[in-house]
This record gives C-alpha cells, structure tokens and sequence, in this order.
C-alpha cells in the first residue's frame, strides 16, 4: 500500500522555500539567482513560489528578516540581555570578551556560515542584507560599548581623549568580522599557530588594548570575571602567555 505524503500546510510551505532559497542566495547572490533556480532548491513550480512570494525581491526580504529573527532569538536564549548591565568598565571587559569568544571561539555551524554568506553577498550587492543585519543586535550592542567607554573614562579607566567612543564598538566588529570572512570556505585561509582558545585571548588583549585600557586595569577586571563566575569560569579570559603590550605590538608591526 503506498503511504500517504502529509501536505504542508501554507506556512510550513513558505518557511520551506525560505530555508532552500537561503543558500541559493548565499551562493549566487541575489542578481545571480533565478525564480527557476529557487523553485528548484525548494522542490515546487515556480507559480507555487510566486503565490507565496510576489516577487524575487519579497522572498530575499522574507529571508533577511527570518534570519535575523532566528539569531536574535537564540542570542537572546543563549544568554541575559547585555542592556540589563551597567555601563561600566567591568562590562567593557565583558561585552568584548562575550562578542569575541562567541564568535570566534568555535567552529561556525552551517546556519551562521549561510548567514555570513548572505552578509558578504549584500556587501558585493545591494547591501539590504547587512543593513537588515546590522539594525538588531548589534547596533544595540556597539550603543551599549559606547556607554561602557564613556563610563569608564570617566572612571578613570580610559583616557578622555582616546578613541571616539561611538566608533569603540564597530571597531571590535569589524576586526572580528574579518576572521569570519577567512574562515567561510570551511578551511582556514590563514594559518595563525595557535589554537583556538589562545586565539580568543590574543584577540581580546588586542581590543582591549586598542581601546587603551592598562594592562593592570584588564587583569583586574578579568580576575573578577572569573572570581565572580566559579562554576564556569571564562577560561579564554585568562592572559595571553604572550601580551599584545605596547611593545611586542610595535615590534610586531616593524615599528
């Protein structure tokens, strides 16, 4: 007897081109993707896509917003609000250490690499991709940087006039956001000879420095970090047997 196939429903359906149009994006790019093309990876004619979605351009906004809800719901999952902290040194430290760690201290799951996928290809593009991206999170979370600048200047911490504070946060970004960018063929372009975990330290001395906290100021911090977390102690906070310190920078850079 042949079994009988459940019918999707019509929302199951539109989320199920939504996921294989996805990667078809992320491969292509929106230009270089056609209606066929995307009917193809979802399994359906493409009237069937078009009854779901007007337009090409709908279901690329179908997707960008589908994406950007589902990784802000597992950040949000995943650990409490940032914005329920107080501006604060000790919360710079943290901000920089979580964004780091999180996102550079494993190997990237297939869902994160379609989604910086999606991100390179709206950069080469028409950019609505990233813009999308970029309004969530972690506008929100470059904000929240800048009032721990702020705060800590005037702590004493930092000095007053180091770098801007509204660009303190983009900077940790942007700088992280290049690691990705070698890492999505799946195999490292760059060799950097130091695991994982090592790699997280350096590059969270390397920010915090940037920023122009003290080397004393950055243990002091970190030590409560880990002293006010006993059951899971952040281990990538701990110093880098090697200190991005003024002078081992210098020489790194031929100074």
């Amino acid at each position: 007897m042949q079994k009988s196939v459940q019918k999707l429903t019509g929302s199951q359906r539109r989320e199920a081109i939504i996921q294989a149009a996805q990667k078809v994006f992320a491969e292509k790019g929106f230009h270089g993707t056609t209606s066929k093309q995307l009917a193809e990876a979802a399994g359906v004619s493409e009237a069937l896509v078009f009854k779901h979605f007007p337009s090409k351009e709908a279901l690329y906004r179908a997707i960008l917003s589908s994406c950007c809800r589902q990784k802000e719901a597992r950040e949000a999952h995943q650990r409490p609000p940032f914005e329920t902290l107080p501006a604060s040194t000790d919360t710079l430290v943290q901000l920089v250490w979580g964004f780091v760690s999180r996102i550079l201290g494993s190997e990237p799951e297939e869902e994160d690499r379609i989604f910086f996928r999606l991100i390179l290809r709206s950069l080469m593009e028409e950019g609505d991709f990233t813009r999308l991206a970029l309004e969530g999170m972690p506008v929100r979370w470059v904000q929240k940087v800048q009032q721990c600048v702020e705060a800590a200047q005037e702590a004493g911490d930092l000095p007053e006039h180091g770098v801007a504070s509204r660009l303190v946060g983009w900077l940790v970004h942007h700088l992280v956001s290049g690691f990705i960018m070698h890492w999505l063929p799946g195999e490292a372009l760059v060799e950097y000879h130091l695991p994982r975990e090592e790699l997280v330290q350096q590059v969270v001395w390397f920010c915090l420095r940037g920023i122009g906290l003290r080397e004393e100021t950055i243990r002091r911090y970190l030590d409560g970090l880990r002293e006010g977390d006993t059951k899971n102690p952040p281990a990538s906070l701990k110093e880098p047997a090697v200190l991005p310190s003024e002078e081992n920078l210098s020489s790194g850079l031929g100074f």
